[in-house]
């Protein structure tokens, strides 16, 4: 996965349309061709199909503060440390955040902590209420629900109610812990001294058979970190979860393409209900 993953880096930034904006340079005052400058293009690519598409702009604004990076602490058997991340969505009034779940499947360590950084940038603590993940099962589970002691900030968002093009899919995200700050600039949201810290977009388009199975459009790219990003369709309602990235062979060659797990929403209602 992690190749697929370096070679589609290149893939995403060349296979845009043509009349699409010009990729931003990178800044003069380096020589050096970083991370963000790549994931600045793709920033740019999707602000442009944004402001060709009302409705999908709607969705950016009106989502986009809901959405955190999950921070994983976890301790291998050999003592390492490491922290994993992951994006998650606060959902129920602020009351529950929902990710994937394959990250809370640690077979050799034990997660020490978990938390949730906000778009302003404060931590908290996190408590896992549940978790199910089945990579065989077709569309796959892969889910897991967390709640803080405290209801967290949360703007309501209102789906357009009208039928909309659901074929088309807005993913928000922290790949790679980058994200936006106020000034429009791709940044290491750890080392950010903005204020606010928003996630990165992609949008994509379903595979004409199989609803799971989307192919990228334009955007960000799906680096380690978008694990559990909300998918969401034109009209804003959530359609789904950011799960695997995987190829396919199609009469031109190999599609990179991305799985999409489904909302476990009896389990977040029988979270309601407690």
């Amino acid at each position: 996965m992690i190749r697929a993953t370096l070679t589609f880096i290149c893939f995403f930034v060349v296979a845009c349309s043509p009349r699409l904006p010009a990729p931003i340079e990178a800044d003069s005052e380096r020589n050096v061709l970083e991370i963000t400058d790549l994931f600045q293009t793709g920033h740019a690519r999707f602000q442009h199909a944004l402001d060709q598409d009302s409705l999908l702009d709607r969705v950016w604004h009106g989502r986009r503060t809901q959405i955190v990076m999950v921070l994983i602490d976890i301790e291998w058997d050999d003592g390492d440390l490491e922290q994993a991340q992951q994006s998650g969505l606060i959902m129920d009034g602020g009351d529950l955040i929902l990710t994937a779940g394959h990250g809370f499947f640690i077979d050799d360590g034990r997660i020490l902590e978990m938390r949730a950084k906000l778009v302003t940038g404060e931590e908290v603590p996190l408590d896992l209420l549940g978790r199910q993940y089945d990579k065989d099962q077709v569309p796959p589970d892969d889910w897991a629900l967390l709640r803080t002691n405290k209801p967290l900030p949360y703007t309501e968002f209102s789906p357009v109610k009208e039928a909309q093009e659901r074929h088309k899919l807005m993913l928000l995200g922290y790949p790679g812990s980058l994200g936006l700050n106020e000034a429009d600039r791709v940044v290491h949201v750890h080392e950010s001294e903005s204020t606010m810290v928003y996630p990165l977009g992609m949008i994509c388009r379903h595979h004409v058979v199989d609803q799971h199975t989307l192919y990228p459009e334009a955007g960000t790219i799906p680096l380690r970190g978008i694990s559990g990003a909300p998918i969401f369709d034109r009209n804003g309602e959530l359609r789904g979860l950011f799960s695997s990235i995987g190829r396919r062979r199609s009469m031109a060659g190999w599609d990179y393409i991305f799985g999409m797990a489904n909302i476990p929403w009896t389990a977040i209602e029988a979270q309601n209900l407690k």
